[in-house]
């Protein structure tokens, strides 16, 4: 099944249930795999297979949603990172978790004012939304 955006896939995922969240953040990751948290962080928004969506509660920095998709980037032969940072943004995500290695993306939203954190890749699910909570 194929999804345009965050609200068509979380209507058909399962929240985790922490209760009442009034600040709450959402952030996306390019995986490799789809291992839930153990996920690991692909190299670029464009090759990745699956993009994980996790809202995080600041408040008592716990997951409130997360939801892993099947790339649908990747079946558009030309897509340029303004592109991709358009989706994001159309996806309601409000920091965009950049692997290291995805300068282009990087370069675009450094002249955005899009909120981000590098992380290596090859890094897993968990490890980022640890990073993003340090933060």
């Amino acid at each position: 099944m194929q999804y345009n955006s965050l609200i068509d896939y979380f209507d058909v995922v399962d929240y985790f249930n922490t209760g009442e969240c009034l600040f709450s953040t959402k952030i996306s990751v390019p995986l490799d795999n789809n291992d839930g948290l153990e996920s690991i962080v692909s190299s670029s928004y464009r090759r990745a297979p699956f993009i994980a969506f996790v809202i995080l509660c600041n408040e008592d920095k716990s997951i409130k949603g997360l939801g892993i998709m099947p790339n649908s980037l990747r079946a558009l032969k030309k897509i340029s990172s303004s592109d991709i940072l358009n989706w994001l943004l159309n996806n309601y995500v409000e920091i965009v978790i950049i692997p290291k290695t995805d300068i282009d993306l990087l370069n675009t939203v450094k002249r955005s004012e899009v909120r981000f954190r590098l992380v290596d890749p090859g890094l897993t699910l968990n490890e980022v939304i640890e990073v993003v909570f340090k933060a």
